[in-house]
This record gives structure tokens, C-alpha cells and sequence, in this order.
């Protein structure tokens, strides 16, 4: 008989076994022959008729492998080639043993559950770490919609991802299933839903405290602040504009309301080749709020505020220059015919407390019918600390100096005219007020019914220079 071979005999057979010398032989004997062999499997049909077929050191859950009547089965270290799973629920733990605490991914596609040692999974596919109580902590998860979840270690979505729209969403400690409001940022390609029922914004957005009110948002090159709720109409915007080429502007807008606000805007645009950059300001004024004097610039030179009045400070001379200047003129001919004093270069010019200012004014008179001297003033409804007036006419080519005054609304009086000549007046001084008020120049007749006219577009002029 060669080795492994096999022989039937009859059990009232005697049995005997030889080998050559020097060598040894086992024989194996199956009793009952084929009877027994169908008392494990069906030799015709291979169904199998024992409750399992078994290794001996199987213990469910712990070691060796099984395989049972029901059609179930369990393995212990089994390798597979190719093949594929069909359904079910498939179970990874970190030990050889399964134990609570010690799984580490579920895939789950039909429904969540509990393992034999009680560790709790969700549907869909989870991947990450469950606790010593079984419950799922920090893990990364997918349902079966694709819908990403990352939990941070309290096991609380932070992220949430949705490819759906293209999103990815960002989330304080209590996650999005606390209800509206815990967004904080998002990236997304469309604009949706989460699962608090939020809105997704479509770009880049970080969601403000009121969250779906006050957020920013970046889309391509612009970056957009929305208030929807105090600014509904538009949102404040920094980006990329066209000016004269291409994205050569970088654009700053403000929010605004609807039918209420203009929006106001700043462009600074690129240098062109060569020249100089530009700064444009569109439907707006610009405010220095600053009183404080600014060191000297290295280069250039710097705006500010000095009083309300704006100043500049050069990098050449280090000066504090005043830009203040104000002027009015009037529009028609004034007839003077009064005792009591009049403003006659069309208005008033208001100065702010401790400025010091330069005056300056260029009348054209007409003498009425009788020869008289005519009385100017510079007019002041405040206080002063100082001030120094002078008042110079010219007729017939002839200039002369009349008159000065050195206290507040002082007489300045002109030397008599023949009457109906016409000649001009100059006014020019300084003033120190100690208080707000506003300037003008004034006439008066010197005598009653000594009439004069100051002819349209004489003008008064006010700088500050201090």
C-alpha cells in the first residue's frame, strides 16, 4: 500500500500490518466506514448534518474557527484571495480579542448598532476611537449620502462636509447639531444647508457672533463684510477692480441700505510705466480725525488736523503748513444806506477758538451823491486775544494807507470821495479768537444820508496759518 493510501475491509475481517525491517508504519482506523462519515456530512448531497464542523480549541469570540449548520461562520487569522462582501457589518478592533473600547472602525451601511461587548457604532462608515463605556468619541465618519463628520475628542462634530454643494463647514464646541447658530466658517463651491438648517455661503466665510446676520466672505479676488441687517442693501467689499487695465485697483467699498446710503469707495491704483499711483475717493469726504501734530515724515508729506483745520507737514522743511482758506464774494450790488453796520461779501466765515487766522478782503465802491468818508470794519461775534486790521483805498492811481485798528470790530475809516467816483479798498490783518464766531466785513455810512455802493464780486478771503 503506498503512504497515505487507504483500503475497506470487512468488520469481521482480522487485520494484520507489516513493514520492511528497519522501518515503521501507522495505521489510522475509521470506524463504521461510510455510515459515520454521514453522520458529519451527506456523502451524496455535502450537506452537512452535524449542528458545526469545528477545531478543537474553538471558543466563540476568542479562538479557533467554526463553521455551522445555519450558514454562519467564524474564523480566527483567515486570509482571503479576491472575492468580495456583499452585506453585513464589518467590525475592526485594535486586539485580537473584541473588547468594549477597542474598536476602532465600523462600516455600517444599513443601520447602527451595538457589537457583542457593547460598543455602540452608527450607520455608514466611522473610523476612529470609542471610549472605555463603548460610546464613539474623536473619529472621522461618512453616511451613506457621502455627508463627511469629524468629532473631536468629546465626540462632537466640528467639521462637517458636504459634497453635495462642494462645503466644508467649521463649528464652535456645541456642534451643528445643537441647532442654528454654531457655524463659524465655511468653505464652499454652492451655496446650501448644513444640518442646523444654516446657510452654507457660497466662497470662504467666517460667520460673526449673529452668525447668519454678520459674516465675511471671500469669493474669487473680492473679500465681502455682510450685515444684513443694519447694512441689507450691500455689503462692505475689498478686491481687485479695473480702472484703466486689467485688476490694476485694489477697491475698498462701504456697506450701505437700501434707498438710504451711497455707497462710498477708495481705489488705489497701480503706477502705470512710468507715473505716479493714484488714490480715488468716489462718493464720499474725507475725514482726518486727528488733532495731534505728526512727526516730520521722511518723505513726502502728512495730512492731519489741527483744531478742525487742515494742516500739512512737509519732509522738506519740516513746516506745519495751513490749508485752511475760506472765501466769499458777493453776487450783486450792496447800496449801503445806513447808520448800522452790514456784512457786504455775501456771508459770514466761521473760526474755531485759538486758530490764528489771516483776513484779507478787495472791495470796489461807488460814492453816492455827497462827498463823505465811508466807515469799514472787520466783524467779529466772539472773543479775541489779538488782532491787527489795516484798511488801504486807491483812486485815481493814488493808494493810501487809512487806517488801522487793534481791538475787536474796530472803525476803519476811508478818507472823504467826490461824489459818484468809484475806487477800491484792501483790508488785511490778523486775528487771534479765544472763542468760536464768525468773521465779516462790514460798512457803514459815516453820516446820515452820505449813501455808497460796494459793486458785486468783492470778495473776502480767510486763512488759517496758526
Amino acid at each position: 500500500m503506498p503512504p497515505g493510501g487507504t483500503a475497506g475491509v470487512s468488520g469481521k475481517d482480522t487485520i494484520y500490518g507489516a513493514c520492511l525491517s528497519g522501518q515503521t508504519a501507522t495505521a489510522g482506523i475509521l470506524a463504521s466506514g461510510l455510515n459515520f462519515f454521514n453522520s458529519v456530512i451527506n456523502a451524496l448531497t455535502g450537506n452537512l448534518i452535524a449542528t458545526s464542523v469545528h477545531s478543537p480549541n474553538f471558543l466563540t469570540g476568542v479562538s479557533g474557527w467554526s463553521i455551522n449548520k445555519s450558514g454562519s461562520a467564524e474564523f480566527n487569522n483567515i486570509i482571503i484571495r479576491n472575492g468580495q462582501v456583499i452585506s453585513g457589518t464589518f467590525l475592526l478592533y485594535s486586539t485580537a480579542i473584541p473588547a468594549i473600547g477597542k474598536l476602532v472602525m465600523a462600516f455600517a451601511p444599513i443601520a447602527g448598532g451595538t457589537d457583542l461587548v457593547g460598543n455602540v457604532y452608527p450607520q455608514g462608515y466611522n473610523f476612529g476611537v470609542w471610549d472605555a463605556t463603548g460610546a464613539l468619541k474623536q473619529h472621522l465618519g461618512i453616511d451613506n449620502n457621502g455627508k463627511l463628520y469629524l468629532a473631536d475628542t468629546t465626540g462632537t462634530t466640528r467639521i462637517f462636509g458636504d459634497p453635495s454643494i462642494g462645503s466644508v463647514s467649521g463649528y464652535d464646541p456645541t456642534g451643528p447639531f445643537a441647532g442654528p447658530g454654531h457655524m463659524l466658517v465655511s468653505m464652499s463651491a454652492n451655496v446650501g444647508l448644513d444640518p442646523a438648517g444654516d446657510t452654507i455661503q457660497r466662497g470662504f466665510t467666517s460667520y460673526g457672533l449673529s452668525r447668519q446676520t454678520l459674516y465675511s466672505q471671500l469669493i474669487a479676488a473680492i473679500l465681502s463684510f455682510y450685515d444684513t441687517v443694519n447694512a441689507a442693501a450691500s455689503p462692505g467689499n475689498i478686491g481687485l477692480a479695473t480702472f484703466t487695465n486689467p485688476n490694476d485697483t485694489l477697491w475698498l467699498a462701504g456697506p450701505s441700505n437700501l434707498g438710504s446710503d451711497v455707497i462710498p469707495n477708495l481705489f488705489l491704483q497701480r503706477a502705470a510705466t512710468p507715473g505716479p499711483a493714484h488714490a480715488i475717493i468716489s462718493n464720499s469726504d474725507l475725514n482726518i480725525l486727528t488733532d495731534t501734530t505728526p512727526a516730520r515724515p521722511a518723505n513726502g508729506i502728512s495730512f492731519y488736523s489741527a483744531s478742525g483745520m487742515p494742516k500739512v507737514r512737509t519732509s522738506g522743511d519740516g513746516t506745519n503748513y495751513a490749508l485752511g482758506h475760506f472765501t466769499t464774494f458777493r453776487t450783486t450790488d450792496q447800496l449801503i444806506n445806513s447808520l448800522v453796520y452790514a456784512d457786504i461779501c455775501g456771508g459770514n466765515i466761521s473760526v474755531s477758538a485759538n486758530g490764528i487766522y489771516r483776513v484779507h478782503a478787495e472791495l470796489t465802491v461807488v460814492q453816492g451823491p455827497n462827498i463823505a468818508a465811508n466807515n469799514f470794519r472787520l466783524g467779529f461775534t466772539g472773543t479775541i486775544s489779538q488782532v491787527r486790521v489795516k484798511l488801504v483805498n486807491q483812486q485815481d492811481n493814488a493808494a493810501n494807507f487809512v487806517a488801522t485798528g487793534s481791538g475787536n470790530n474796530t472803525t476803519l475809516a476811508t478818507h472823504a470821495y467826490g461824489a459818484g467816483g468809484t475806487y477800491s479798498a484792501t483790508l488785511h490783518g490778523i486775528i487771534v479768537p479765544t472763542s468760536t464766531g464768525t468773521l465779516s466785513v462790514q460798512a457803514q455810512m459815516s453820516a446820515a444820508a452820505d449813501t455808497f455802493t460796494v459793486l458785486a464780486l468783492s470778495d473776502f478771503h480767510v486763512e488759517q496759518i496758526g
